[in-house]
């Protein structure tokens, strides 16, 4: 943590979650947590819209590289074991102001320590990661999708930050991770995976 919090303030002269305090109002906390917490059935509209709309190939794809995606930065944990700003000392005496919103930051944050058994996990980040997984994923098979999601994504990029869960270093190197991935994962499916969804040849509707 001490290393991506230094290239945070080398960055930006400042602790961003520290900064972003002079905008901490309890109305906002909650709609950001519940902003971070729509992350994870985020992935769903799309792959159920795949699903519904039959096209197996395109749904088979984008779960494959998903799980690239997920499971890569799952091994970078073990090389990078950072548990983010709400947990790094230095940084937690910095922050004078309390995230409990009104009546959804605290329960929402108390699931979130359910969902997320392992506090090392900030670099990269997966909520950037996944979301813009996601995000790429839509703006392929459904654009309007695409554009009606682009504010939460947005509100994805503010609230790792404001809820203190991420450096902003976690989220470019979730955006790196994003692009190497998501290309090396479709190129892989490419050119070894697809045409083996036999089953369901017969019922596919290619878009």
């Amino acid at each position: 943590d001490r290393e991506l919090a230094q290239m945070d303030f080398s960055m930006f002269g400042v602790y961003p979650t520290v900064w972003i305090e002079q905008w901490v109002r309890p109305w906002l906390t909650d709609l950001l947590y519940l902003v971070y917490f729509i992350y994870y059935p985020f992935p769903l509209f799309i792959l159920v819209y795949l699903y519904r709309k039959k096209q197996f190939t395109a749904l088979d794809r984008s779960v494959f590289i998903l799980l690239v995606v997920n499971y890569g930065a799952y091994i970078t944990y073990f090389f990078v074991p950072a548990m983010g700003p709400r947990y790094y000392e230095p940084i937690m005496q910095l922050q004078t102001k309390v995230l409990n919103g009104i009546f959804l930051a605290v329960p929402i944050r108390n699931l979130i320590h359910v969902f997320e058994p392992n506090k090392f996990d900030a670099f990269p980040s997966l909520h950037i990661a996944t979301s813009l997984t996601t995000m790429i994923i839509m703006a392929k098979y459904n654009k309007r999708m695409f554009l009606i999601f682009i504010p939460l994504f947005i509100g994805i990029l503010v609230a790792v930050i404001y809820c203190r869960f991420h450096y902003v270093v976690d989220i470019f190197a979730g955006i790196v991770w994003t692009v190497v991935a998501f290309t090396l994962a479709g190129k892989f499916y490419d050119k070894k995976i697809t045409g083996r969804l036999r089953p369901y040849c017969k019922t596919e509707i290619n878009v």
